[in-house]
Protein backbone atom coordinates (compact mmCIF):
# COMPACT_ATOMS: atom_id res chain seq x y z
CA UNK A 1 0.00 0.00 0.00
CA UNK A 2 1.27 3.56 -1.03
CA UNK A 3 1.76 5.40 2.09
CA UNK A 4 0.63 8.71 0.59
CA UNK A 5 -2.50 7.29 -0.86
CA UNK A 6 -4.28 6.70 2.15
CA UNK A 7 -7.77 7.72 3.00
CA UNK A 8 -6.47 9.83 6.21
CA UNK A 9 -4.41 11.60 4.29
CA UNK A 10 -7.18 12.14 1.61
CA UNK A 11 -9.25 13.48 4.28
CA UNK A 12 -6.24 15.91 5.60
CA UNK A 13 -5.45 16.82 2.30
CA UNK A 14 -9.40 18.31 1.29
CA UNK A 15 -9.87 19.65 4.63
CA UNK A 16 -6.82 21.65 5.47
CA UNK A 17 -6.96 23.01 2.52
CA UNK A 18 -10.98 23.55 2.41
CA UNK A 19 -10.82 25.08 6.04
CA UNK A 20 -7.33 27.36 4.84
CA UNK A 21 -9.72 28.84 1.70
CA UNK A 22 -13.06 29.08 4.01
CA UNK A 23 -10.90 31.04 6.70
CA UNK A 24 -9.21 33.37 4.30
CA UNK A 25 -13.06 33.61 2.25
CA UNK A 26 -14.52 35.04 5.39
CA UNK A 27 -11.57 36.47 6.93
CA UNK A 28 -10.97 38.71 3.85
CA UNK A 29 -14.68 39.12 3.36
CA UNK A 30 -14.85 40.32 6.69
CA UNK A 31 -12.23 43.04 6.06
CA UNK A 32 -14.20 43.98 2.95
CA UNK A 33 -17.49 43.98 4.47
CA UNK A 34 -15.40 46.04 7.30
CA UNK A 35 -14.16 48.38 4.40
CA UNK A 36 -17.71 49.17 2.88
CA UNK A 37 -18.80 49.73 6.43
CA UNK A 38 -16.77 51.87 7.58
CA UNK A 39 -16.90 54.14 4.21
CA UNK A 40 -20.65 54.27 4.60
CA UNK A 41 -20.12 55.23 7.97
CA UNK A 42 -18.01 57.74 6.92
CA UNK A 43 -20.13 59.10 4.04
CA UNK A 44 -23.46 59.14 6.83
CA UNK A 45 -21.31 61.34 9.00
CA UNK A 46 -19.39 63.49 6.19
CA UNK A 47 -23.08 64.39 5.23
CA UNK A 48 -24.35 65.43 8.56
CA UNK A 49 -21.24 67.43 9.08
CA UNK A 50 -21.92 68.90 5.62
CA UNK A 51 -25.13 70.08 6.50
CA UNK A 52 -23.94 71.72 10.05
CA UNK A 53 -20.38 73.14 7.88
CA UNK A 54 -23.82 74.61 5.57
CA UNK A 55 -25.24 76.20 8.54
CA UNK A 56 -21.62 77.79 9.31
CA UNK A 57 -20.88 79.10 5.77
CA UNK A 58 -24.91 80.40 5.70
CA UNK A 59 -24.52 82.40 8.75
CA UNK A 60 -21.39 83.96 7.68
CA UNK A 61 -22.77 84.93 4.12
CA UNK A 62 -25.70 86.44 5.71
CA UNK A 63 -22.89 88.71 7.61
CA UNK A 64 -21.47 89.42 4.57
CA UNK A 65 -24.75 90.37 2.49
CA UNK A 66 -25.51 92.62 5.79
CA UNK A 67 -22.72 94.44 5.71
CA UNK A 68 -22.67 94.45 1.70
CA UNK A 69 -27.07 95.79 2.00
CA UNK A 70 -25.49 98.73 4.88
CA UNK A 71 -22.59 100.18 3.01
CA UNK A 72 -24.54 100.23 0.10
CA UNK A 73 -27.63 102.04 1.64
CA UNK A 74 -24.71 104.18 3.21
CA UNK A 75 -24.78 107.71 2.22
CA UNK A 76 -21.88 108.47 3.97
CA UNK A 77 -19.43 105.82 1.50
CA UNK A 78 -21.53 106.98 -1.28
CA UNK A 79 -20.85 110.80 -0.61
CA UNK A 80 -16.97 109.84 0.11
CA UNK A 81 -16.50 108.01 -3.73
CA UNK A 82 -18.92 110.71 -5.59
CA UNK A 83 -16.51 113.83 -3.82
CA UNK A 84 -14.70 115.27 -7.05
CA UNK A 85 -11.62 116.88 -5.59
CA UNK A 86 -13.15 117.62 -2.15
CA UNK A 87 -11.35 120.68 -0.21
CA UNK A 88 -9.00 119.72 3.10
CA UNK A 89 -12.53 120.58 5.15
CA UNK A 90 -14.45 118.36 2.95
CA UNK A 91 -12.39 115.76 3.37
CA UNK A 92 -12.49 115.87 6.88
CA UNK A 93 -16.41 115.82 7.03
CA UNK A 94 -16.32 113.15 4.71
CA UNK A 95 -14.06 110.69 6.22
CA UNK A 96 -15.90 112.12 9.82
CA UNK A 97 -19.20 111.46 8.78
CA UNK A 98 -17.82 107.62 7.34
CA UNK A 99 -16.36 107.32 11.13
CA UNK A 100 -19.57 108.39 12.76
CA UNK A 101 -21.43 105.62 10.35
CA UNK A 102 -18.62 103.13 11.27
CA UNK A 103 -19.25 103.66 14.79
CA UNK A 104 -23.03 103.10 14.89
CA UNK A 105 -22.85 100.56 12.23
CA UNK A 106 -19.53 98.82 13.43
CA UNK A 107 -21.02 95.67 14.49
CA UNK A 108 -23.13 95.13 11.00
CA UNK A 109 -20.19 95.95 8.33
CA UNK A 110 -17.21 94.47 9.69
CA UNK A 111 -17.71 90.40 10.37
CA UNK A 112 -15.03 88.44 11.84
CA UNK A 113 -12.09 88.07 9.87
CA UNK A 114 -13.04 90.48 6.64
CA UNK A 115 -12.25 94.02 5.90
CA UNK A 116 -14.18 96.13 2.97
CA UNK A 117 -13.19 98.43 -0.05
CA UNK A 118 -15.78 101.11 -1.16
CA UNK A 119 -14.44 102.64 -4.74
CA UNK A 120 -16.03 104.60 -7.09
CA UNK A 121 -16.66 102.85 -10.74
CA UNK A 122 -12.97 104.54 -11.92
CA UNK A 123 -11.36 102.05 -9.62
CA UNK A 124 -7.82 103.11 -8.66
CA UNK A 125 -8.14 105.93 -10.93
CA UNK A 126 -10.89 107.12 -8.98
CA UNK A 127 -11.48 107.95 -5.07
CA UNK A 128 -11.93 104.63 -2.64
CA UNK A 129 -11.99 103.75 0.95
CA UNK A 130 -10.60 100.85 3.15
CA UNK A 131 -11.15 99.81 6.56
CA UNK A 132 -7.82 97.39 5.79
CA UNK A 133 -6.10 97.96 9.70
CA UNK A 134 -2.74 96.96 8.28
CA UNK A 135 -1.96 99.29 5.06
CA UNK A 136 -3.75 101.16 2.62
CA UNK A 137 -5.06 98.79 -0.25
CA UNK A 138 -4.00 99.41 -3.93
CA UNK A 139 -6.47 98.29 -6.18
CA UNK A 140 -5.61 96.01 -9.27
CA UNK A 141 -6.13 97.54 -12.67
CA UNK A 142 -9.11 96.18 -14.96
CA UNK A 143 -10.42 95.08 -11.50
CA UNK A 144 -14.15 96.29 -11.84
CA UNK A 145 -13.77 94.33 -15.70
CA UNK A 146 -12.39 91.28 -14.60
CA UNK A 147 -14.70 90.52 -11.40
CA UNK A 148 -17.69 92.44 -11.35
CA UNK A 149 -18.24 92.21 -15.38
CA UNK A 150 -19.69 88.96 -17.29
CA UNK A 151 -20.10 88.86 -20.97
CA UNK A 152 -19.75 92.84 -21.12
CA UNK A 153 -22.46 93.22 -18.65
CA UNK A 154 -22.30 94.44 -14.98
CA UNK A 155 -23.03 91.11 -12.39
CA UNK A 156 -25.50 93.21 -9.70
CA UNK A 157 -25.19 90.61 -6.92
CA UNK A 158 -23.14 89.55 -4.54
CA UNK A 159 -19.68 87.21 -5.90
CA UNK A 160 -17.08 85.17 -4.28
CA UNK A 161 -13.87 85.32 -5.98
CA UNK A 162 -10.06 83.75 -5.29
CA UNK A 163 -7.05 85.31 -6.96
CA UNK A 164 -3.70 84.86 -5.43
CA UNK A 165 -1.50 87.49 -5.43
CA UNK A 166 -4.36 89.98 -5.39
CA UNK A 167 -4.31 92.62 -1.97
CA UNK A 168 -1.56 90.24 -1.02
CA UNK A 169 0.85 93.21 -0.12
CA UNK A 170 -1.63 94.80 2.10
CA UNK A 171 -3.96 92.09 3.33
CA UNK A 172 -3.36 90.99 6.79
CA UNK A 173 -4.88 87.65 5.87
CA UNK A 174 -2.52 84.64 4.66
CA UNK A 175 -4.81 83.65 1.79
CA UNK A 176 -7.86 85.62 0.61
CA UNK A 177 -11.77 85.57 -0.50
CA UNK A 178 -12.99 88.29 -2.50
CA UNK A 179 -16.59 88.91 -2.12
CA UNK A 180 -17.84 92.27 -4.99
CA UNK A 181 -21.01 93.80 -5.08
CA UNK A 182 -21.71 96.93 -7.64
CA UNK A 183 -22.83 100.35 -6.16
CA UNK A 184 -26.13 101.80 -7.76
CA UNK A 185 -27.68 105.10 -7.08
CA UNK A 186 -31.17 105.91 -6.11
CA UNK A 187 -31.55 106.77 -9.82
CA UNK A 188 -30.54 102.77 -10.29
CA UNK A 189 -26.54 104.47 -12.20
CA UNK A 190 -23.65 102.28 -11.56
CA UNK A 191 -21.05 104.60 -9.20
CA UNK A 192 -18.85 102.21 -7.50
CA UNK A 193 -18.16 98.52 -5.72
CA UNK A 194 -18.21 96.93 -2.27
CA UNK A 195 -14.70 94.10 -2.19
CA UNK A 196 -15.15 92.06 0.95
CA UNK A 197 -11.65 90.83 2.00
CA UNK A 198 -12.28 87.70 4.02
CA UNK A 199 -9.45 85.93 5.87
CA UNK A 200 -9.81 82.65 3.85
CA UNK A 201 -8.48 80.36 7.33
CA UNK A 202 -11.63 82.01 8.68
CA UNK A 203 -13.64 80.13 6.07
CA UNK A 204 -12.47 76.94 6.42
CA UNK A 205 -12.67 76.99 10.25
CA UNK A 206 -16.77 76.15 9.50
CA UNK A 207 -15.40 72.91 8.23
CA UNK A 208 -12.49 72.06 8.99
CA UNK A 209 -13.65 70.70 12.55
CA UNK A 210 -15.43 68.03 10.06
CA UNK A 211 -12.36 67.21 8.09
CA UNK A 212 -10.85 63.73 8.73
CA UNK A 213 -7.56 61.42 7.82
CA UNK A 214 -8.10 60.72 4.52
CA UNK A 215 -10.37 63.52 3.47
CA UNK A 216 -9.93 67.35 1.58
CA UNK A 217 -13.32 69.53 1.86
CA UNK A 218 -12.89 72.27 -0.53
CA UNK A 219 -15.34 75.44 -1.45
CA UNK A 220 -15.50 75.54 -5.43
CA UNK A 221 -17.05 78.01 -7.47
CA UNK A 222 -19.31 77.77 -10.74
CA UNK A 223 -15.98 78.69 -12.58
CA UNK A 224 -13.91 75.54 -11.02
CA UNK A 225 -11.47 77.98 -8.70
CA UNK A 226 -10.99 76.45 -5.16
CA UNK A 227 -11.81 79.04 -2.78
CA UNK A 228 -11.03 77.44 0.30
CA UNK A 229 -9.93 73.89 1.42
CA UNK A 230 -8.31 71.75 4.01
CA UNK A 231 -5.59 71.14 1.56
CA UNK A 232 -4.08 74.76 1.35
CA UNK A 233 -2.39 73.00 -1.36
CA UNK A 234 -5.19 72.88 -3.54
CA UNK A 235 -6.31 76.73 -3.08
CA UNK A 236 -6.52 79.25 -6.35
CA UNK A 237 -6.46 75.58 -8.59
CA UNK A 238 -8.92 75.34 -11.25
CA UNK A 239 -11.13 72.27 -10.66
CA UNK A 240 -13.76 72.57 -12.83
CA UNK A 241 -14.09 68.83 -14.01
CA UNK A 242 -14.52 68.27 -10.56
CA UNK A 243 -17.40 71.23 -10.19
CA UNK A 244 -19.20 69.78 -13.19
CA UNK A 245 -18.70 65.59 -12.19
CA UNK A 246 -20.38 66.09 -9.03
CA UNK A 247 -22.85 68.58 -10.40
CA UNK A 248 -24.24 66.03 -13.12
CA UNK A 249 -25.40 63.74 -10.89
CA UNK A 250 -28.89 64.00 -9.58
CA UNK A 251 -30.12 64.82 -6.11
CA UNK A 252 -31.82 62.51 -4.07
CA UNK A 253 -35.09 63.03 -2.76
CA UNK A 254 -33.94 62.47 0.49
CA UNK A 255 -31.00 64.41 0.83
CA UNK A 256 -29.43 67.13 -1.34
CA UNK A 257 -26.17 66.09 -1.11
CA UNK A 258 -24.57 64.70 -3.59
CA UNK A 259 -22.36 61.50 -3.34
CA UNK A 260 -20.44 59.81 -6.78
CA UNK A 261 -18.31 56.13 -5.66
CA UNK A 262 -14.84 55.93 -8.38
CA UNK A 263 -12.25 53.65 -8.02
CA UNK A 264 -9.36 55.47 -5.94
CA UNK A 265 -11.88 58.09 -4.42
CA UNK A 266 -15.21 58.65 -2.87
CA UNK A 267 -16.74 62.40 -3.62
CA UNK A 268 -18.93 64.01 -1.64
CA UNK A 269 -21.09 67.49 -2.80
CA UNK A 270 -23.58 70.11 -1.53
CA UNK A 271 -24.38 72.82 -3.49
CA UNK A 272 -24.16 76.53 -1.65
CA UNK A 273 -26.49 78.66 -4.17
CA UNK A 274 -25.32 82.20 -2.20
CA UNK A 275 -21.42 80.99 -2.54
CA UNK A 276 -22.62 79.74 -6.11
CA UNK A 277 -20.29 76.88 -5.59
CA UNK A 278 -20.00 73.27 -4.37
CA UNK A 279 -18.59 72.65 -0.95
CA UNK A 280 -17.13 68.81 -1.68
CA UNK A 281 -15.63 66.73 0.03
CA UNK A 282 -13.05 63.85 -1.37
CA UNK A 283 -12.81 61.01 0.89
CA UNK A 284 -9.85 58.54 -0.26
CA UNK A 285 -10.29 55.26 0.92
CA UNK A 286 -6.88 53.79 1.01
CA UNK A 287 -5.84 56.49 3.78
CA UNK A 288 -9.46 56.09 5.45
CA UNK A 289 -8.85 51.97 5.43
CA UNK A 290 -5.53 52.57 7.01
CA UNK A 291 -6.21 52.12 10.10
CA UNK A 292 -7.49 48.62 9.19
CA UNK A 293 -4.21 47.61 8.21
CA UNK A 294 -3.86 46.32 11.98
CA UNK A 295 -7.06 44.75 11.31
CA UNK A 296 -5.69 42.62 8.77
CA UNK A 297 -2.60 41.38 10.47
CA UNK A 298 -4.57 40.32 13.63
CA UNK A 299 -7.20 38.61 11.02
CA UNK A 300 -4.06 36.82 9.26
CA UNK A 301 -2.80 35.68 13.19
CA UNK A 302 -6.26 34.81 13.85
CA UNK A 303 -6.08 32.56 10.70
CA UNK A 304 -2.84 30.93 11.29
CA UNK A 305 -3.44 30.16 15.05
CA UNK A 306 -7.25 28.98 13.96
CA UNK A 307 -6.11 27.13 10.73
CA UNK A 308 -2.86 25.25 13.41
CA UNK A 309 -5.80 24.32 15.76
CA UNK A 310 -8.06 23.39 13.35
CA UNK A 311 -5.64 21.06 11.62
CA UNK A 312 -4.45 19.48 14.96
CA UNK A 313 -8.27 18.50 15.22
CA UNK A 314 -9.07 17.31 12.05
CA UNK A 315 -5.72 15.02 12.39
CA UNK A 316 -6.61 13.36 15.28
CA UNK A 317 -10.55 13.20 14.17
CA UNK A 318 -9.45 11.66 10.79
CA UNK A 319 -7.33 9.41 12.48
CA UNK A 320 -9.68 8.29 14.99
CA UNK A 321 -12.10 7.71 11.72
CA UNK A 322 -10.04 5.78 9.87
CA UNK A 323 -7.96 3.92 12.38
CA UNK A 324 -10.50 1.02 11.91
CA UNK A 325 -10.19 1.38 9.17
CA UNK A 326 -6.06 1.56 8.11
CA UNK A 327 -6.58 -1.81 10.57
CA UNK A 328 -8.70 -3.44 8.23
CA UNK A 329 -6.61 -2.90 5.68
CA UNK A 330 -3.55 -3.74 6.99
CA UNK A 331 -4.62 -7.14 7.64
CA UNK A 332 -5.90 -7.54 4.09
CA UNK A 333 -2.47 -8.28 2.32
CA UNK A 334 -3.28 -11.61 1.61
CA UNK A 335 -2.92 -10.45 -2.48
CA UNK A 336 0.38 -9.94 -1.47
CA UNK A 337 1.51 -12.58 1.27
CA UNK A 338 -1.05 -15.24 0.24
CA UNK A 339 -1.88 -15.66 3.75
CA UNK A 340 -5.00 -16.55 4.36
CA UNK A 341 -5.78 -16.70 8.15
CA UNK A 342 -5.08 -12.95 8.65
CA UNK A 343 -8.53 -13.02 10.43
CA UNK A 344 -9.99 -9.27 12.46
CA UNK A 345 -10.43 -10.16 15.57
CA UNK A 346 -10.82 -6.77 17.16
CA UNK A 347 -14.17 -5.34 14.97
CA UNK A 348 -14.80 -1.81 15.98
CA UNK A 349 -15.35 1.03 14.07
CA UNK A 350 -18.14 2.71 12.12
CA UNK A 351 -21.43 0.04 11.09
CA UNK A 352 -19.90 -0.19 7.73
CA UNK A 353 -16.66 -0.95 8.93
CA UNK A 354 -17.32 -3.78 11.08
CA UNK A 355 -19.84 -5.10 8.20
CA UNK A 356 -16.56 -5.11 5.59
CA UNK A 357 -14.98 -6.80 8.72
CA UNK A 358 -17.38 -9.46 8.98
CA UNK A 359 -17.47 -9.76 5.13
CA UNK A 360 -13.72 -10.14 4.90
CA UNK A 361 -13.54 -12.61 7.69
CA UNK A 362 -16.08 -14.91 5.59
CA UNK A 363 -13.98 -14.29 2.46
CA UNK A 364 -11.32 -15.58 4.66
CA UNK A 365 -13.13 -18.61 5.42
CA UNK A 366 -14.39 -19.48 1.94
CA UNK A 367 -10.77 -18.38 0.30
CA UNK A 368 -9.14 -21.15 3.00
CA UNK A 369 -11.89 -23.82 1.79
CA UNK A 370 -11.39 -23.37 -1.67
CA UNK A 371 -7.59 -23.24 -1.48
CA UNK A 372 -7.57 -26.03 0.20
CA UNK A 373 -9.78 -28.20 -1.60
CA UNK A 374 -7.64 -26.86 -4.50
CA UNK A 375 -4.79 -27.49 -2.85
CA UNK A 376 -6.01 -31.49 -2.22
CA UNK A 377 -7.25 -31.70 -5.92
CA UNK A 378 -3.95 -30.91 -7.57
CA UNK A 379 -1.55 -32.54 -5.36
CA UNK A 380 -3.92 -35.80 -6.24
CA UNK A 381 -4.56 -35.37 -9.91
CA UNK A 382 -0.59 -35.36 -9.98
CA UNK A 383 -0.11 -38.50 -8.09
CA UNK A 384 -2.98 -40.03 -10.37
CA UNK A 385 -1.06 -38.46 -13.63
CA UNK A 386 1.76 -39.65 -12.33
CA UNK A 387 0.89 -43.27 -11.52
CA UNK A 388 -1.51 -43.35 -15.21
CA UNK A 389 2.54 -42.13 -16.73
CA UNK A 390 4.57 -44.83 -14.79
CA UNK A 391 2.04 -47.35 -15.95
CA UNK A 392 1.88 -46.75 -19.45
CA UNK A 393 4.95 -48.76 -20.57
CA UNK A 394 5.20 -49.04 -24.35
CA UNK A 395 4.70 -52.28 -25.03
CA UNK A 396 6.78 -52.70 -28.26
CA UNK A 397 9.64 -51.24 -25.85
CA UNK A 398 9.45 -54.78 -23.54
CA UNK A 399 8.45 -56.82 -26.74
CA UNK A 400 11.87 -55.39 -28.14
CA UNK A 401 13.68 -56.17 -24.86
CA UNK A 402 12.02 -59.60 -24.07
CA UNK A 403 13.20 -60.65 -27.82
CA UNK A 404 16.96 -59.24 -27.35
CA UNK A 405 17.20 -61.80 -24.39
CA UNK A 406 15.74 -64.89 -26.17
CA UNK A 407 18.58 -63.91 -28.76
CA UNK A 408 21.11 -63.67 -26.15
CA UNK A 409 20.06 -66.75 -24.71
CA UNK A 410 20.39 -68.57 -27.84
CA UNK A 411 23.80 -67.48 -28.42
CA UNK A 412 24.12 -68.87 -24.95
CA UNK A 413 25.74 -65.08 -23.77
CA UNK A 414 25.20 -65.70 -20.38
CA UNK A 415 26.47 -62.73 -18.78
CA UNK A 416 24.70 -60.22 -21.20
CA UNK A 417 21.48 -62.25 -20.83
CA UNK A 418 22.11 -61.48 -16.75
CA UNK A 419 22.31 -57.50 -17.31
CA UNK A 420 20.06 -56.85 -19.99
CA UNK A 421 16.91 -58.80 -17.57
CA UNK A 422 18.89 -56.54 -15.00
CA UNK A 423 18.13 -53.46 -16.56
CA UNK A 424 14.80 -54.57 -17.36
CA UNK A 425 14.14 -55.15 -13.82
CA UNK A 426 15.63 -52.05 -12.48
CA UNK A 427 13.75 -50.04 -15.04
CA UNK A 428 10.47 -51.52 -13.88
CA UNK A 429 11.40 -50.96 -10.39
CA UNK A 430 12.16 -47.33 -10.82
CA UNK A 431 8.96 -46.62 -12.87
CA UNK A 432 5.88 -48.87 -11.35
CA UNK A 433 8.06 -49.89 -8.15
CA UNK A 434 6.89 -46.84 -5.81
CA UNK A 435 4.59 -44.22 -5.79
CA UNK A 436 7.07 -41.51 -4.54
CA UNK A 437 7.12 -38.50 -7.48
CA UNK A 438 10.85 -37.57 -6.95
CA UNK A 439 14.11 -38.70 -7.01
CA UNK A 440 17.90 -38.17 -7.04
CA UNK A 441 19.97 -36.76 -9.42
CA UNK A 442 22.44 -39.65 -8.51
CA UNK A 443 19.29 -42.55 -8.95
CA UNK A 444 18.04 -41.07 -11.57
CA UNK A 445 21.27 -41.22 -13.89
CA UNK A 446 21.52 -44.81 -12.65
CA UNK A 447 18.45 -45.67 -13.78
CA UNK A 448 19.40 -43.50 -17.07
CA UNK A 449 22.36 -46.19 -17.27
CA UNK A 450 19.99 -49.20 -17.37
CA UNK A 451 17.75 -48.03 -20.45
CA UNK A 452 20.92 -47.21 -21.70
CA UNK A 453 22.49 -49.97 -21.94
CA UNK A 454 18.94 -52.23 -23.09
CA UNK A 455 19.38 -49.95 -26.03
CA UNK A 456 23.14 -50.49 -26.60
CA UNK A 457 22.37 -53.89 -27.02
CA UNK A 458 19.70 -53.86 -29.05
CA UNK A 459 21.00 -51.21 -31.43
CA UNK A 460 24.79 -51.81 -31.04
CA UNK A 461 26.87 -49.55 -29.02
CA UNK A 462 27.38 -47.15 -32.00
CA UNK A 463 25.61 -44.39 -29.77
CA UNK A 464 27.30 -43.26 -27.05
CA UNK A 465 26.05 -41.68 -23.30
CA UNK A 466 28.51 -39.86 -21.80
CA UNK A 467 27.66 -37.99 -18.53
CA UNK A 468 29.64 -34.60 -17.00
CA UNK A 469 27.81 -34.91 -13.72
CA UNK A 470 29.05 -31.92 -10.71
CA UNK A 471 29.62 -33.96 -7.66
CA UNK A 472 27.06 -31.63 -5.58
CA UNK A 473 24.48 -31.80 -7.71
CA UNK A 474 23.76 -35.61 -7.17
CA UNK A 475 21.91 -35.38 -4.23
CA UNK A 476 19.79 -32.81 -5.35
CA UNK A 477 16.11 -33.80 -5.91
CA UNK A 478 14.67 -33.94 -9.40
CA UNK A 479 11.31 -35.21 -10.67
CA UNK A 480 11.08 -39.35 -12.22
CA UNK A 481 11.79 -39.68 -15.47
CA UNK A 482 12.56 -36.04 -16.57
CA UNK A 483 15.32 -37.31 -18.55
CA UNK A 484 14.51 -40.62 -20.30
CA UNK A 485 12.43 -39.07 -23.32
CA UNK A 486 15.46 -36.70 -24.38
CA UNK A 487 17.68 -39.54 -24.00
CA UNK A 488 15.30 -41.82 -25.96
CA UNK A 489 14.34 -39.24 -28.81
CA UNK A 490 17.92 -38.65 -29.07
CA UNK A 491 18.02 -42.68 -30.16
CA UNK A 492 15.02 -43.13 -32.19
CA UNK A 493 15.09 -39.52 -34.00
CA UNK A 494 18.57 -37.41 -33.31
CA UNK A 495 20.57 -40.25 -34.99
CA UNK A 496 18.09 -41.81 -37.54
CA UNK A 497 20.09 -43.38 -40.77
CA UNK A 498 23.10 -42.82 -38.24
CA UNK A 499 25.89 -45.85 -37.24
CA UNK A 500 27.41 -43.47 -34.27
CA UNK A 501 27.17 -40.75 -32.41
CA UNK A 502 27.99 -39.25 -28.95
CA UNK A 503 24.40 -37.97 -26.53
CA UNK A 504 26.38 -35.90 -23.54
CA UNK A 505 24.09 -35.26 -20.21
CA UNK A 506 25.37 -31.91 -18.11
CA UNK A 507 24.10 -31.35 -15.15
CA UNK A 508 25.14 -28.22 -12.95
CA UNK A 509 23.84 -25.73 -10.41
CA UNK A 510 23.99 -21.48 -10.29
CA UNK A 511 22.24 -19.17 -7.71
CA UNK A 512 20.05 -21.84 -6.99
CA UNK A 513 18.76 -23.23 -10.39
CA UNK A 514 19.76 -26.69 -11.43
CA UNK A 515 20.77 -27.25 -14.79
CA UNK A 516 20.35 -30.08 -17.00
CA UNK A 517 21.48 -30.06 -20.18
CA UNK A 518 21.09 -33.03 -23.12
CA UNK A 519 23.39 -32.45 -26.08
CA UNK A 520 23.30 -34.79 -29.42
CA UNK A 521 25.57 -34.56 -32.34
CA UNK A 522 22.85 -36.25 -34.71
CA UNK A 523 20.72 -34.75 -37.58
CA UNK A 524 18.91 -32.23 -36.16
CA UNK A 525 16.18 -30.43 -37.13
CA UNK A 526 13.96 -27.38 -37.98
CA UNK A 527 13.10 -24.85 -35.01
CA UNK A 528 9.13 -24.95 -35.96
CA UNK A 529 9.43 -29.05 -36.09
CA UNK A 530 10.16 -29.24 -32.01
CA UNK A 531 9.83 -32.76 -30.56
CA UNK A 532 7.13 -30.64 -28.04
CA UNK A 533 5.63 -29.74 -31.34
CA UNK A 534 4.79 -33.24 -32.26
CA UNK A 535 4.12 -34.76 -28.85
CA UNK A 536 6.21 -37.87 -29.35
CA UNK A 537 5.80 -41.34 -26.55
CA UNK A 538 8.51 -43.29 -27.04
CA UNK A 539 9.69 -45.89 -24.14
CA UNK A 540 7.79 -44.72 -21.11
CA UNK A 541 4.49 -43.01 -23.32
CA UNK A 542 5.85 -39.47 -21.22
CA UNK A 543 5.64 -36.86 -24.02
CA UNK A 544 8.47 -34.19 -23.57
CA UNK A 545 5.51 -31.48 -23.59
CA UNK A 546 4.34 -33.70 -20.52
CA UNK A 547 7.62 -33.37 -19.01
CA UNK A 548 7.23 -29.32 -19.48
CA UNK A 549 4.02 -29.24 -18.46
CA UNK A 550 5.11 -31.25 -15.30
CA UNK A 551 8.07 -28.98 -14.47
CA UNK A 552 5.85 -25.69 -14.55
CA UNK A 553 3.52 -27.95 -12.18
CA UNK A 554 5.60 -28.47 -9.82
CA UNK A 555 7.84 -25.20 -9.76
CA UNK A 556 5.90 -22.47 -11.62
CA UNK A 557 6.82 -21.15 -14.95
CA UNK A 558 10.08 -19.68 -14.08
CA UNK A 559 10.82 -23.15 -14.71
CA UNK A 560 11.02 -25.82 -17.34
CA UNK A 561 12.79 -26.54 -20.76
CA UNK A 562 14.33 -24.82 -23.66
CA UNK A 563 15.24 -26.26 -27.33
CA UNK A 564 17.72 -25.56 -29.51
CA UNK A 565 18.44 -27.26 -32.68
CA UNK A 566 20.10 -27.05 -36.34
CA UNK A 567 19.87 -29.08 -38.86
CA UNK A 568 23.34 -31.27 -39.38
CA UNK A 569 24.43 -30.02 -36.02
CA UNK A 570 22.28 -31.58 -33.51
CA UNK A 571 19.98 -31.05 -30.69
CA UNK A 572 20.59 -29.06 -27.32
CA UNK A 573 17.66 -29.21 -24.59
CA UNK A 574 18.12 -27.44 -21.62
CA UNK A 575 16.05 -28.44 -18.19
CA UNK A 576 16.11 -25.70 -15.73
CA UNK A 577 14.83 -26.87 -12.07
CA UNK A 578 15.16 -25.16 -8.69
CA UNK A 579 17.77 -26.67 -6.45
CA UNK A 580 16.27 -28.62 -3.85
CA UNK A 581 18.58 -30.86 -1.18
CA UNK A 582 17.11 -34.12 -0.26
CA UNK A 583 16.39 -33.32 3.01
CA UNK A 584 14.34 -30.59 2.03
CA UNK A 585 10.40 -30.85 1.51
CA UNK A 586 8.22 -29.26 -0.95
CA UNK A 587 5.19 -28.74 -1.67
Amino acid sequence: MKKHNTIFLRILCIMLPAIFVSLITIGFSCLFISKHVLLDEVISIAKRNFTQAQKGLLDYNSKIAIAISKISSSNEFKNYILASEPSTLESFNLVTDIGHFRDDYEEYITPESSYYIVSSALGNEGRYYTSNPSKWDTIPNHFFEKYLMKDGKVINQIVYHSQKGLFEESSPYLNNIMVTKPLYNPKDQLIGYIVVIVDEAYVASTYEDYVTDGMTISLITQGGVVLSSSDKSQLYLNKLELFETIDEIDETETSPIKVLKTVDKTIIGLYLPFYDAYLIGEIYPEIVFSSLEYLRDYIILIIFITLILTGIFVFIFSRYITNPLRHLAKHMTFTETHDFKSYILDNKGSEEIQLITEAYNTMLDNINKHVTNLISEQEQRRKAELTALQMQINPHFLYNTLSSIKYLAKQQRIDEVDETIHSLISILQNVIGTADEMTTVRDEIKNLGYFVYINQVRYGDGIKVNYQISEDCKEFMIPKLIIQPFIENSFFHGFAGLDSGTITVYINQYNGVLNIEIIDNGIGMECSDTVMGRKKYHFTGIGINNVDERIKLLYGDDFGIKIQSEVGIGTSILINLPSIQKNETTN
